[in-house]
């Protein structure tokens, strides 16, 4: 039941854009949870569709609109939404994604147990991927209970975003700051990091408490064109060099991200002495070379078919 100070304990962050026909399933996950005790603030990133009829049509008080009136992306809009939130723990819910019942009671559960021990949490996530609406394939990622800060090195830097059940203490954001908006793509890892670096301490929840759906269309930070990852890419490592140095494992995954990102956006000599570098810092890392001309062969071989 809601506190009686009127300050919830949670405050669920759901940005949307243009979903009017998986908005509904989201919203409804949370307003079925075993934990009543929050509010549910929805930013509408200036849909042009049916988004904010689908928002009215659910009569719930918890239920907080803040629509934008020009699109300013994802990280801006869970800033609209973290600046106005009231609770003491925020929630990451994206807009085709949905909570299980327990999902709150659960967390809410996690915070006590480990007391002032931890600033922040995320679950288990059940991944749904399809096509043209055909379920293709399910993937279940769950969490050992020893990801733990203190214990194990920030792995889950390298596997965790905000589609995975991620809670905050609201103290957080005042030690690490909100998410950045000058990223398109990779604004999770970056508030994670941020997060981390700044001696913010967390442990996972060994159970699926979510499913993230994985499909085509719309996305919140899926946005069009290759040289957008890149550009982010490029921005994180810079961004973030000195924690990359300290953390090879996550500097590594980057610049293997680099490579590959590199190829897909055309750069194909880019991507060849991005592909050197990693080998410089990284000797292990020989099977990027291979990979390297295996896409070489790919980009040679449809040449030959057009030219056919």
């Amino acid at each position: 039941m809601p506190a009686k100070n009127n300050t919830p304990t949670f405050s669920v962050v759901m940005p949307t854009f243009n979903r009017e026909d998986l908005l509904g399933r989201a919203i409804q996950s949370v307003l079925s949870q075993t934990e009543q005790d929050f509010e549910l603030l929805i930013v509408d990133d200036c849909s042009v569709d049916a988004t904010a009829e689908v928002i009215r049509q659910f009569h719930d008080a918890r239920i907080v609109p803040l629509p934008h009136k020009k699109n300013q992306g994802v990280s801006a809009a869970r800033n609209t939404a973290i600046t106005a939130a009231r609770g003491q723990l925020l929630s990451f819910l994206d807009d085709d994604d949905e909570l299980t019942p327990q999902f709150l009671e659960r967390t809410r559960q996690h915070f006590e147990q480990h007391g002032e021990s931890i600033d922040f949490c995320w679950t288990g996530v059940r991944r749904i991927v399809s096509c043209g609406g055909l379920e293709e394939r399910v993937v279940e990622m769950v969490w050992s209970d020893d990801a733990t800060s203190g214990i194990v090195e920030p792995v889950f830097l390298t596997r965790t975003a905000m589609s995975q059940g991620v809670t905050f203490r609201r103290a957080c954001f005042d030690a690490a700051g909100l998410f950045d908006v000058n990223l398109a793509r990779g604004e999770d890892l970056d508030i994670m990091i941020r997060m981390v670096d700044a001696g913010m301490r967390y442990a996972a929840i060994p159970e699926m408490l979510i499913h993230a759906y994985v499909h085509e269309g719309v996305s919140l930070t899926r946005t069009n064109g290759s040289d957008t990852e890149l550009v982010s890419l490029e921005y994180l490592r810079a961004k973030h060099d000195d924690f990359l140095r300290r953390h090879p494992f996550l500097d590594k995954q980057l610049a293997r991200s680099v490579v590959r990102a590199c190829h897909t956006a055309g750069q194909r000599a880019k991507a060849w002495t991005a592909g050197w570098r990693l080998l410089k810092n990284y000797p292990s890392e020989l099977s990027i070379v291979g990979k390297l001309i295996e896409a070489e062969v790919r980009v040679y071989r449809r040449k030959l078919r057009s030219a056919a």
